[in-house]
């Protein structure tokens, strides 16, 4: 994964490939490779074509040795980038070079991969052998990786070295890293910087020295030779924890960064420009139409389109309600069914009395009726009195008496309002319907108010456009079409 920006490149001059390696040539080593895999997924044919708009002697592909111009180079990438129409091929193709080291895997156990970018920085492997790239720094979990090189700023050679950065770790048997790009020699800056971060394994390092140390110490003093094994191992296996919860804690950033990068590369957002530097448009999907409104759902997060802008939305109970509605605009869905599609891991489906055709429900049960029978008998005493003694006072002309017997007049129809439902039937205390009408409710304005933080055109829409209480609805006012 990669932040970067998209500028074009032209096709220079036919030139053939040289001999000898240069800051201004890549070996023709590193190009090799990258023919082979498009060779191998699109044929031969369009193999040449990329070498005719490059300017490279199709014929020169199976030799060895020599160098070849990286504006040749930048051509040929060009080409590839415009036949696959992503820059993830020229990622992908920049990883598939065989001569990617292959031995020492068991270093991984005793070093971190930044030992790895070092070595191939130094080899020239990182840069095809065009140009100087140098690991400026470097932790448990990242590197910073500056390339300078030829008087050269072409993006897509650019975008070559970031694959090799990106697929490096793989050689050890790790994740591929994540890749950020900083500065670029295409924004007419001084260098490309590159800042890699990797999922990294506990090294075994630490618990040898620990336990060396240790060992040495205790045959120093002579110690008792159960008392050295003994602690020897502690030390050793206290050093091994303490490095595994170092890389933990480095690979908590890199999913952090990666998160990032993801999300930056689902909604189509351009990195900010730089102070005095024309503000670029967002990069357009790759020859895709505009498919209008979208609801897709990809792992644990939902893709969602609405006026030409995507978002991605980690999913959650409300949102799979809010996206229930949405597939059905107009329908009036009760809650309780609502809730039934869409089931909590507190709820517990049974089959009611009021259930049709096998409809399963979540019902959790009430406390019983809010009033009984006793209750709206003293209720019905206590209004009689009170309208007894509001006309004595109104005829007395006793306005403090007549006004407190308003009030409590209207605080027991009040009640009795709140305790009856239609037809004058007792409402239960507590009720399933009630509860799982304030639960979703709640959790679809959470969803839309989650939605709103990163689309605000489509949050204003779903709040204007969803009703809920004990039958929920989408309503849209321009008679909008989701797609799933």
């Amino acid at each position: 994964m990669r932040l970067a920006r998209r500028y074009g490149s032209g096709v220079a001059p036919t030139q053939q490939p040289t001999r000898g390696p240069g800051t201004d040539a890549v070996d023709f080593a590193a190009f090799t490779p990258i023919a082979a895999w498009v060779r191998t997924r699109d044929g031969e044919p369009a193999l040449r074509t990329m070498c005719a708009a490059a300017g490279i002697d199709a014929h020169l592909l199976t030799a060895s040795g020599g160098s070849l111009p990286l504006a040749r180079f930048e051509a040929f990438l060009a080409a590839l980038r415009e036949h696959t129409g992503s820059d993830d091929a020229l990622l992908v193709a920049s990883g598939a070079a065989r001569e990617a080291p292959g031995r020492g895997r068991w270093l991984r156990w005793f070093a971190t991969p930044g030992l790895l970018y070092r070595s191939r920085a130094w080899a020239g492997w990182l840069t095809g052998g065009g140009g100087r790239i140098a690991c400026a720094a470097h932790g448990l979990g990242s590197a910073t990786m500056r390339y300078t090189g030829a008087d050269y700023r072409g993006r897509f050679t650019c975008l070559f070295r970031q694959g090799r950065l990106m697929h490096l770790p793989t050689v050890w048997g790790l994740p591929s890293a994540v890749v950020v790009e900083t500065q670029c020699l295409a924004r007419g800056e001084d260098a490309c910087v590159y800042e890699v971060h990797w999922h990294g394994r506990p090294r075994w390092t630490p618990a040898v020295v620990a336990a060396g140390v240790t060992i040495a110490g205790f045959e120093w003093i002579s110690a008792t030779p159960w008392i050295a094994s003994g602690v020897t191992a502690l030390a050793a296996g206290l050093a091994y924890a303490l490095e595994t919860r170092r890389v933990r804690a480095a690979n908590r950033v890199t999913v952090g960064v990666f998160a990032s990068a993801f999300r930056r590369a689902a909604t189509g957002l351009a990195p900010p420009a730089r102070t005095g530097e024309p503000a670029m448009p967002a990069a357009a999907s790759t020859g895709a139409p505009d498919e209008g409104c979208v609801l897709r759902q990809e792992g644990g997060f939902w893709r969602i389109t609405f006026e030409r802008k995507t978002v991605l939305i980690q999913s959650s109970r409300g949102l799979s309600l809010l996206v229930h509605l949405l597939r059905n605009p107009g329908a009036e869905i009760r809650v309780t069914t609502l809730a039934a599609l869409v089931p909590s891991d507190a709820e517990v489906p049974t089959q009611t009395e009021t259930a049709v055709h096998g409809e399963i429900v979540r019902d959790l049960g009430d406390a019983g009726d809010i009033l009984d029978a006793q209750a709206k008998a003293a209720y019905r005493g206590r209004v009689g009195e009170l309208r007894e003694e509001l006309r004595d006072s109104e005829a007395c002309n006793d306005l403090g008496r007549a006004s407190s017997a308003r009030a409590e007049l209207e605080a027991i129809a009040e009640q009795l309002r709140g305790a009856t439902g239609l037809g004058g039937r007792s409402r239960r205390a507590s009720s399933s319907a009630d509860r799982v009408r304030v639960a979703v409710t709640r959790r679809i304005r959470a969803a839309i108010a989650q939605i709103a933080k990163h689309h605000a055109p489509l949050g204003a829409h779903l709040t204007s456009s969803i009703r809920t209480g004990y039958s929920c609805s989408y309503e849209p006012a321009d008679k909008l079409v989701w797609r799933t």
